[in-house]
């Protein structure tokens, strides 16, 4: 098929659940994060004594008789990648759905994928998943080795359906601040009519004769689901546990903050169609603020709305606000980054002002803390998932040993570092060199956007609130023009 993307979005919800297709073709290659790691997912179909594969790469499962469903289509909306594929006389439609409304907060913080599909031409089908315990945990060349990285699994009984359920054994929540690196914590959540603990014998057991019926499960873990009707949905959800440390609280993502994973998955399951139509009307409302910007300009919208949104975490502040964390995916990690906020702004005053808003809390609250003793704007408020004070330009001669900076990954006897708590340093420590900042940028791009928040929703409080800073960041802006 002709190339269209880079990459094509799957399951997204933020940095950790991040699953993509980088081929044109869904069954043409491994299912990967957004950082590039293999993250093994693959979907079958078995129809008319034959069994094709529609997701992951096919070819690994050719010399077991499995044959490559045709791809006839792809398609990408603001909220789906939609697939056709043809096998003789059936057609099989799937829709990966990531649900990131931004006007509506619970909606876009619920930590559910989907995956519809329905099967045309043909009455007695069985659609499966598998995903591989890799989900769960990063692979470092020569740092640690990946086949010892334990897993539970387990298989709840729900109404309607089962929830496979996979998680490392030891969660060690936050254990790493990073860049192109995932969470090695939380618990990935797969649903169908049928759900299984299984080993990498029994996938091919199942493709090759029908079996159900697993047996003891070995290192390769997998969790699957097996589905009969011709027309249905499988729920991919993930449970973070812990999501940010903001200031040394450990947050909960917005939703899961006043839910649990089985009510989000639940909802998903109960409001599907609502769900689906709120989705659609917003993407025709982008078709139609599209068209005048030429026959291409929703193509490109499309291609990226996915991917900024759930490159950030909503979590709600002290006092109920929302916050709204980027993560600067392949330069630093940092969070709550101003260079990623300001040039992302225009997406989200489209929909909520508040959005903008709370990129900028995080800079705010760091910017009046007492180891921030300049008149310019911070540049990010540490590395995520931790909002614990900028790494980013640190003196290492001064700082605690423990905050050595490297732009690269940072490692200790085989394991991923955090940051050391650099918010609670006081002043006069002299944490950051000063030609590593960028004082000019940070402070016009965060004067900008409190202009931004206020032509967008006439409200002068959020500006009022944060005045003295404001007016340090004008002086400082006036002393050093054409500097």
């Amino acid at each position: 098929m002709k190339r269209n993307m880079p990459a094509y979005p799957l399951f997204l919800k933020c940095p950790n659940f991040s699953f993509w297709s980088v081929s044109d073709c869904l069954n043409e290659s491994t299912v990967k994060s957004w950082y590039g790691a293999d993250k093994p997912m693959y979907g079958f179909l078995k129809v008319n004594g034959e069994t094709y594969c529609f997701l992951g790469n096919g070819d690994e499962f050719l010399r077991y008789g499995v044959k490559k469903a045709e791809q006839t289509d792809v398609k990408v909306t603001s909220f789906t990648t939609d697939y056709t594929f043809q096998m003789d006389d059936v057609c099989l439609k799937v829709s990966f759905v990531s649900p990131l409304p931004l006007d509506d907060l619970d909606l876009l913080s619920l930590p559910v994928c989907y995956m519809e599909y329905e099967v045309i031409g043909a009455q007695d089908v069985e659609i499966s998943f598998f995903i591989n315990k890799r989900v769960n945990y990063n692979v470092f060349e020569n740092v640690y080795n990946y086949e010892e990285q334990y897993v539970r699994a387990c298989v709840m009984p729900m109404e309607n359906y089962e929830d496979a359920v996979i998680g490392l054994q030891r969660q060690l929540y936050l254990s790493h601040t990073d860049d192109k690196v995932g969470a090695d914590w939380g618990y990935y959540h797969l649903t169908g009519e049928r759900a299984y603990v299984l080993d990498e014998k029994d996938v091919v057991s199942y493709l090759l004769t029908g079996n159900t019926e697993f047996g003891f499960v070995g290192r390769n873990i997998y969790i699957g689901s097996v589905n009969q009707k011709t027309k249905g949905v499988i729920m991919l959800g993930y449970d973070e546990i812990v999501s940010i440390n903001y200031f040394g609280d450990f947050k909960k993502g917005w939703y899961l903050e006043n839910h649990t994973i089985n009510e989000a998955l639940r909802y998903v399951y109960e409001h599907r169609s609502s769900i689906n139509e709120k989705l659609e009307k917003i993407d025709r409302d982008l078709i139609e603020k599209a068209k005048d910007f030429g026959d291409k300009y929703y193509d490109i919208l499309t291609a990226s709305m996915r991917q900024s949104i759930a490159g950030h975490k909503l979590i709600r502040g002290k006092n109920g606000k929302p916050l709204f964390l980027s993560k600067e995916c392949g330069s630093n990690g940092c969070i709550a980054t101003v260079d990623v906020s300001y040039p992302s702004m225009p997406l989200y005053l489209l929909y909520n002002a508040e959005l903008v808003k709370g990129m900028m809390q995080p800079i705010l609250e760091f910017a009046k803390m007492p180891v921030w003793e300049y008149d310019f704007a911070p540049h990010d408020v540490g590395t995520y998932p931790a909002c614990t004070g900028q790494v980013y330009g640190l003196k290492s001669c001064n700082s605690p040993d423990i905050t050595r900076y490297n732009a690269t990954f940072t490692y200790h006897n085989g394991t991923l570092q955090t940051n050391f708590p650099l918010y609670v340093l006081p002043s006069g420590f002299d944490a950051y060199k000063l030609e590593m900042q960028m004082p000019v940028e940070e402070c016009a791009n965060m004067l900008i956007m409190f202009y931004a928040c206020y032509k967008k929703d006439g409200d002068i409080s959020f500006f009022k609130d944060n005045f003295g800073l404001c007016n340090n960041w004008v002086q400082y802006l006036v002393k050093y023009k054409g500097v």
